[in-house]
């Protein structure tokens, strides 16, 4: 059969061909499409090797920070090139961090003009610690350059972080100028919000494993003052040390407060303002060998608070006992109860001291020299058995605040502490703990506390019985059931000979004194104070 010529029109009843331009395109487009199917097919192939690629270093890099990381989705596409959806990051009992997006797109113009860039958008970052503390990041937009420099752009600018090469490692620098933290950050503390953040200025600068060779310096200027410090980790063995220096100047306690959503007077310097240099040294992993050196300056306002400077005088202080009751204390020379510093047997004082706050008479109301001492007693009991709150701070908490156990608590303490100090002095701040503090179920002060358990007037206390005394004083309630029956059972007698070897170690009392103390037998002959049917305080005065 010949074949058909298709370049001649075609007769009557003949079937229309197609030409040779029109197959060609047919072919053409069949090619192209195949072959966008084969890109796409290679596209999404690369794509998913670069996923577990990342996936994979993801998971090595939270292996190697001691953390836990999972997310809902990663993606590789064209159109944001990099998707990261609802990233959770845990470490077990320090932090949980919620990352609701993280998007990487190219952008090839910038503030600075044309040129390859990165755009970064992170979604609402949540960060939940220890203590009841939450802090929220809002949605943000990053400007990312080659040159591994990364700049807020939205909500507000004024951030920069840039990373280099350093002999440590990697190293990082932050800069802040008038960074607005308002519109930036918000802290939640036990579900009070922050308010009134302000402005940052300052920058820091970090290298290196923070867990074995690390410097880190920083200096800022917020809250109305200044701020700065180091923080140095020295690669030595067995164990690591760290060599941490900090500095403040003028930074106003009140707006510290307010910022962390605890109410405070809005009056410049309402509540004074802190300076000073804390410097801390020792070995990394072993808090009681660390070395804490303060010096800690407090500028009073010129007008102390109304509940603070009454207490110059005399006063009614009323508390709510264990049963419910009622109970007021008359802070006055005219009251039965109440007991003046120089009625105080010297030895007590001292004993107390030695127990509750060897360094009364050298800090402003704070005694941060303590603190790795107590954190490692914590740990070493695993859990928070011993606190380090000075006197001055144990008086604020009984005068001012409630039992309850948190953070807000602790800064209006820390307030308060500053405040007795500048108001009122060291002496009248012993007189009134001793007439004010809990030694029982509804038993308040140093005269009847040595009534009720031995029948005897302060000044005529042994010093075993001043050493027992003094032992309550961390825990009157849950130390009564040491004492049942009139008998000292062996745990708490073990506490008051401990204290007794302290009091006769710096010559508090005579090697004689000490062995008739050791060998004393305590006899309780006191009545406790009546509960029921408290007379109702006066007003307030």
């Amino acid at each position: 059969m010949a074949p058909r010529d298709y370049t001649q029109p075609p007769g009557r009843g003949t079937k229309i061909g197609v030409s040779v331009a029109e197959a060609r395109r047919v072919r053409l487009w069949i090619l192209a499409g195949l072959l966008l199917v084969a890109i796409v097919l290679a596209f999404r192939g690369a794509a998913s090797y670069l996923e577990q690629r990342i996936a994979g270093r993801l998971e090595r890099v939270a292996r190697s920070a001691g953390v836990q990381i999972r997310y809902e989705a990663l993606h590789i596409g064209l159109a944001p090139p990099f998707v990261l959806r609802g990233v959770t990051i845990t470490k077990p009992g320090k932090f949980v961090a919620r990352i609701d997006s993280l998007t990487v797109s190219p952008r090839f113009r910038g503030p600075r003009g044309l040129g390859l860039l990165g755009q970064m958008s992170v979604g609402g970052v949540r960060l939940s610690l220890p203590a009841d503390i939450e802090a929220n990041l809002r949605p943000t937009t990053w400007e990312i350059d080659p040159d591994r420099s990364i700049t807020l752009e939205s909500p507000v600018q004024g951030l920069a972080l840039t990373t280099v090469a350093s002999p440590r490692g990697r190293a990082f620098d932050v800069a802040a100028t008038r960074l607005n933290l308002d519109a930036l950050i918000s802290f939640a503390i036990e579900g009070d919000s922050s308010k009134e953040l302000g402005l940052l200025d300052g920058g820091a600068h970090m290298e290196g494993d923070p867990r074995r060779d690390f410097q880190g310096t920083w200096r800022f200027a917020a809250f109305g003052g200044q701020g700065g410090g180091s923080l140095i980790v020295l690669p030595e063995s067995p164990d690591a040390k760290v060599q941490f220096q900090s500095s403040m100047r003028g930074l106003d306690f009140a707006r510290i407060l307010r910022s962390l959503g605890v109410d405070a007077p809005r009056d410049e310097n309402a509540l004074g303002s802190l300076s000073g240099t804390i410097s801390v040294g020792g070995r990394l992993h072993d808090p009681a060998s660390l070395e804490v050196i303060q010096r800690i300056d407090f500028k009073s306002p010129e007008k102390a608070p109304l509940e603070v400077s009454r207490l110059r005088g005399d006063f009614n202080h009323e508390v709510v006992a264990s049963t419910g009751a009622r109970v007021t204390i008359a802070v006055s020379p005219d009251a039965a109860d109440f007991i003046a510093l120089a009625e105080v047997p010297p030895l007590f004082v001292r004993t107390l001291l030695i127990a509750e706050d060897a360094a009364f008479y050298g800090h402003p109301g704070i005694d941060l020299t303590e603190l790795p001492k107590a954190i490692a007693a914590n740990i070493a009991r695993g859990g928070a058995v011993r606190g380090a709150s000075t006197i001055t701070q144990q008086l604020a908490k009984n005068l001012f605040l409630t039992r309850e156990k948190s953070l807000q608590r602790k800064l209006r303490e820390l307030s308060y502490a500053f405040l007795l100090e500048s108001a009122l002095g060291k002496q009248r701040i012993l007189e009134i703990y001793l007439n004010v503090i809990e030694w029982g179920p509804g038993l308040y002060g140093l005269r009847p506390a040595a009534r009720h358990y031995f029948d005897k007037d302060p000044q005529a206390l042994s010093p075993r019985e001043i050493a027992f005394l003094v032992s309550m004083i961390p825990g009157p309630l849950k130390y009564q059931a040491s004492i049942q029956g009139g008998e000292v059972r062996r745990g708490f007698d073990t506490l008051v000979n401990n204290l007794l070897v302290k009091v006769r170690s710096v010559d508090a009392i005579t090697e004689d004194e000490f062995q008739r103390a050791l060998e004393e037998t305590l006899v309780f002959r006191g009545q406790p104070p009546p509960i029921d049917g408290l007379w109702e305080p006066p007003g307030p005065q």
